[in-house]
């Protein structure tokens, strides 16, 4: 919570698996395969939504938005005492067992797989209830009571599950089939009209699927085809495409995010080069163009590397910028971990540079590199007082240096460098002033980010978006 606040966190997700089966009622889940179908969540006095509820009060002491996953899958979790789909007796031969605990008749609880592959779950019933567009209405129906609605201060923001391309696989005891994108579609249509209903101000995210689930079904679905749909159904139009030509044909809007999942798969990750994220972000907004104008693009999971490794701080810087640069509206990092990784710095560059809240701009401003395998450059004006911020990412292990050349600034005042590097992993420092005129000449440590932070003066970007900024590496 401290490194939310430090950064001013726009907005945060309660995601991820074990959301999936989550019901509020019992405030309870199941783990899935993640850890042993275990679920419950061992109280015997239950407060109805308590988890998820404490989330969004966090999130509302640091001024954070909450972004809450609604189920649409089959089944949820029907108890908070502790049990879980794969307990021996009487399910048998598992693979593993969860070392740590066991249930109160003494049951061990089972991986839910066997040298065979995934054991079949004969009694969903017994630790599961049907999900219903009225139990998950109900629950958005308590945070509008609770906090007014969404529009108004209380959750803005629902997302339709998390990755059902993915349940055949971490929640295969109670969806051992393949969900097709027909199945998807009305499911999430039924769904968004419930949150609709109880709070017409609350905008809906959906898919929130896997890569490549809005090309291919599963990664592997030959064109046109998708979990058993056939082709002649959507005409083999890309599934992302499908969808959002399906939500469009709704009225009221029902879809005010359209959004995926690219954490490593492809497009987003470490391996996949900046071109190829551009590439992505372009496909989805021109289906977004050509399908369903005025709906947000946003990735609700994402990144570049993780870990507490150096280049994952310059993968993810790398990443932001390129997303503020290509007009997503929203994104949720995923996988952290711990506020003193490298990665952190990344945020912390862009949202509390200085240790005093200054942060990049928030109005994009052309930005280019004579050589971006040497180093790249992302800009913007920050509204609040006009100054132009400038981050320059050198990936590379030699240091650089560069003329940074502006267009349509004029005043000459002194120019503020912030740089985290390798060198200096655990601290962001503030470097010496610089004069500048209309170019700037600075060198660019390795493995480093900088940011150039340009006074105001008297050239603010509401004339017209005329400011840019070129680096040029030697």
């Amino acid at each position: 919570m401290t490194f939310a606040k430090d950064i001013g966190l726009p907005a945060n997700r309660d995601g991820g698996d074990a959301t999936t089966r989550y019901n509020w009622n019992v405030d309870s889940t199941n783990a899935g395969s993640d850890f042993y179908f275990m679920a419950g969540n061992g109280q015997s006095s239950v407060t109805p939504g308590a988890t998820v509820d404490a989330i969004v009060n966090g999130n509302r002491v640091n001024g954070t938005k909450s972004i809450v996953t609604v189920p649409i899958i089959d089944f949820i979790t029907a108890s908070a005492t502790l049990n879980c789909s794969y307990s021996n007796p009487p399910y048998s031969g598992q693979t593993s067992y969860n070392p740590y605990e066991h249930l109160a008749n003494g049951a061990t609880c089972g991986s839910g797989s066997n040298a065979s592959g995934y054991v079949s779950d004969t009694n969903p019933s017994a630790t599961d209830v049907a999900n219903t567009t009225t139990i998950q209405g109900d629950w958005v129906s308590h945070f509008v009571a609770k906090y007014g609605q969404g529009a108004h201060g209380g959750v803005p923001i629902y997302e339709l599950d998390n990755e059902p391309n993915g349940w055949i696989a971490v929640h295969h005891d109670v969806r051992p089939q393949n969900i097709g994108y027909h199945e998807l579609l009305s499911k999430s249509i039924a769904m968004a009209r419930a949150i609709k209903a109880a709070d017409p101000t609350a905008l809906v995210l959906g898919p929130g699927d896997i890569a490549p689930a809005d090309e291919n079904c599963n990664g592997g679905g030959a064109a046109g085809t998708c979990n058993g749909d056939a082709a002649a159904q959507n005409g083999g139009t890309p599934l992302g495409l499908y969808y959002l030509q399906q939500f469009a044909a709704q009225s009221p809007r029902l879809l005010d995010y359209y959004s995926m999942h690219y954490p490593g798969s492809c497009c987003f990750s470490t391996n996949g080069t900046l071109a190829d994220m551009v590439t992505a972000i372009q496909r989805h907004k021109g289906w977004i163009a050509s399908a369903s104008p005025g709906t947000k693009l946003a990735y609700d999971e994402w990144n570049r590397g993780t870990g507490n490794g150096f280049a994952n701080a310059l993968a993810t810087a790398d990443g932001l910028g390129v997303m503020g640069q290509q007009g997503v509206s929203l994104a949720s990092f995923w996988g952290l971990g711990d506020a003193t990784y490298p990665s952190a710095y990344a945020f912390l560059m862009m949202r509390d540079y200085d240790g005093s809240g200054s942060a990049f701009g928030d109005t994009s401003v052309s930005a280019t590199s004579a050589d971006a395998s040497k180093l790249t450059v992302y800009a913007a004006q920050r509204s609040a007082d006009s100054a132009l911020t400038i981050l320059v990412v050198n990936s590379s292990s030699t240091a650089y240096t560069s003329a940074v050349t502006l267009a349509g600034i004029t005043d000459t005042q002194a120019v503020s460098t912030y740089v985290y590097s390798a060198a200096k992993p655990s601290t962001i420092v503030h470097g010496t002033s610089i004069a500048h005129g209309a170019t700037i000449a600075d060198t660019f440590p390795a493995q480093s980010l900088t940011m150039l932070v340009v006074p105001s003066g008297s050239t603010p970007l509401a004339a017209g978006r005329a400011h840019r900024a070129r680096v040029s590496p030697r």
